[in-house]
This record gives C-alpha cells, sequence and structure tokens, in this order.
C-alpha cells in the first residue's frame, strides 16, 4: 500500500480539515495496519504513520522524477517565459504542489519577499473556495504547465520536514 497519506498532512488543508483530522488519522492507521507493506515517500511519512503504532512492515521511497526527461529545453523555456512574461535573464524559483500550508506555501511567499529581483511561481490548483481565507491572498498557476517549468530551472524549492 502507499502510504502518502497522514493525519497531519491533511490537517490546515481544506476549510474544516483540523476537525476531521483525528477521523481521518484513526481510518489510516487503521488502513495501513492491514497492508502487507507500505511504502512512503519521505522518512517523514514513515515516521508518522510508525507514531500511529501501525506495526506493519514500512519502507520511504523518493517519488523522483526522470532527470533525462526534464532535461535543458530551449523551446520550453521560451513557452514558459513567453506565458509568464518573464525576461530572459530573470532568475525564476518554482514550487510545485497543492495550495496547502504543509506544502510550504508562506515559506515561499516569505522566501520571495526577500528576493524581489528573482520572479516566485507556484505550480498547483484546488478549488478557490476550499482555501482557508489566510491562505486566500496568494495567487495560483495552472499545474498543466508543469512539464514547460521544469525544464528552465536551476533552483526547485522543496520543503521537507
Amino acid at each position: 500500500m502507499h502510504g502518502h497519506s497522514t493525519k497531519e498532512d491533511f490537517q490546515n488543508s481544506f476549510i474544516g480539515s483540523n476537525f476531521f483530522a483525528p477521523f481521518v488519522g484513526k481510518y489510516l492507521a487503521h488502513l495501513y495496519q492491514k497492508a502487507d507493506y507500505v511504502i512512503t515517500p519521505s522518512e517523514y511519512s514513515k515516521r508518522l504513520i510508525q507514531s500511529y503504532g501501525v506495526t506493519t512492515p514500512i519502507i520511504a521511497v523518493s517519488n523522483g522524477i526522470d532527470l533525462e526527461k526534464y532535461g535543458k529545453d530551449e523551446h520550453k523555456e521560451e513557452v514558459f517565459r513567453r506565458y509568464f512574461g518573464i525576461e530572459k535573464n530573470t532568475p525564476v524559483v518554482v514550487c510545485a504542489g497543492l495550495y496547502f500550508r504543509r506544502k510550504g506555501i508562506e515559506d515561499f511567499v516569505k522566501v520571495a519577499e526577500k528576493m524581489p529581483h528573482v520572479r516566485f511561481i507556484w505550480l498547483g490548483s484546488i478549488k478557490k473556495w476550499l482555501i482557508p481565507k489566510k491562505l486566500g491572498i496568494l495567487s495560483m498557476a495552472s499545474i498543466q504547465l508543469m512539464l514547460a517549468s521544469l525544464a528552465i530551472l536551476k533552483v526547485l524549492f522543496f520543503r521537507e520536514r
């Protein structure tokens, strides 16, 4: 079973998620305990699932990407920069993920505010009515542009706990 979901990941994600998080946690622990084996995308998720009392064997394996597929591509870079109106020599930092606090969107914005000479773009989408008001003031871009964006990156913003 893929052990990507945790109670902690569910918290602070949607309106009402904190109310339901304890129930989600119990349900997930029950599911993970029934599995023969659990594969998580990080050591962080593995530790959380183990903290629920799950005794099923768990291994962390990164999702990773195929670096050959996302190598430098001048055409994709041009399309991306044109779409976002970015000058050729302007540095770009991109983060891809749902519009959740746990994905580090607040940290991303804080870093962006300290680096006004760099263009920061968050790729991800979610129904706007699901976004907690505190995060609703930030802007989003379409996840469909993710493939084009990876071709020009020199920095990819990852937040791991």
